[in-house]
């Protein structure tokens, strides 16, 4: 048996966003993802389920060959379509306009995801996310806004919204999953600029090959903040080649700082949720510029 604090490589390509797993044996994923070639090139499904198998213990497999999301860069992580919230129900992502181009292609999934079966051989409880108004970037290109990507930590889970009139009705249908736990809907707008959302930003951050994961529905805050410290420092850098004459976008800046604000919080409310966490958070304004310390971005 392995130490658990011994590292191994795997000769896998698998972001954290790429699968969702009940506990109890099950995983969920898309074959879009996990065979792209950019990925797992050669490999199939067979030689997939084997490693995984073998590394992470699990014994059944559900693949979506449907779903995306337009202006998503992840070749389609399971975490921005379908979420696993108990071995019996399946929240995701529903497109109910037929004249936007996801609804033939999250129609088809739906049909798939119906046809999947639990472990004890019942169909699954599927509980359809409200479908948001198209957002798009200052290019025109749409962004992936998607009710799906939230963060499970303790005794909550953040939902990220998007200033949307469909915004309460996915924090309710949600909570509908999550009885015993708070629903706490996070203005991710910031993040989907990056072309992600919550719980991409936040589940797995990767670094020189270290992981910080929520591990039992915790979020790693150590990692957390070795992260935010690394970027605080680009901008830093950034800021100082702007003052000494490079050109630099200054939206490009802002739009960053708004970002950390969204992630701010949820650092902010994951310490509220947990219980013997570090200090209070504190403000690191003379991290930034003067211009910049009215945003109040905090580390824990």
């Amino acid at each position: 048996m392995r130490n658990a604090r011994s590292a191994f490589c795997v000769n896998l390509i698998l972001e954290g966003g790429s699968i969702e797993v009940d506990g109890q044996g099950t995983l969920l994923t898309t074959s879009r993802c996990l065979l792209a070639p950019t990925r797992n090139p050669g490999r199939t499904h067979t030689q997939i389920e084997a490693r995984l198998a073998e590394h992470l213990g699990i014994t059944r497999f559900l693949w979506l060959e449907n779903g995306y999301l337009a202006g998503d860069d992840t070749d389609s992580h399971i975490d921005t379509l379908a979420r696993l919230c108990d071995p019996g129900t399946i929240a995701y992502v529903a497109c109910d306009d037929p004249a936007d181009e996801h609804y033939a292609e999250l129609l088809s999934m739906e049909k798939e995801l119906q046809a999947f079966r639990t472990a004890v051989g019942e169909p699954y409880r599927l509980v359809a996310l409200p479908w948001p108004r198209a957002r798009y970037d200052d290019d025109g290109a749409r962004l992936p806004a998607t009710y799906a990507n939230f963060l499970i930590i303790n005794g909550a889970v953040l939902v990220p919204t998007y200033k949307d009139p469909a915004d309460p009705v996915a924090l309710e249908r949600l909570q509908g999953c999550f009885p015993e736990r708070a629903i706490i809907g996070i203005d991710c707008l910031p993040l989907i600029e990056q072309h992600g959302s919550l719980h991409c930003e936040l589940l797995l951050q990767t670094r020189l090959g270290c992981f910080a994961e929520v591990h039992a529905g915790e979020l790693d805050l150590t990692f957390a903040e070795q992260i935010l410290r690394r970027d605080i420092q680009r901008l830093r850098e950034r800021e100082q080649h702007r003052r000494s004459g490079h050109h630099l976008v200054t939206f490009v800046l802002a739009d960053r700082l708004r970002r950390y604000q969204t992630l701010n919080r949820c650092l902010e409310i994951a310490q509220r949720q947990a219980v013997g966490l570090p200090r209070p958070p504190e403000p690191i304004s003379d991290h930034l510029s003067p211009a910049s310390r009215s945003l109040q971005i905090y580390f824990i």
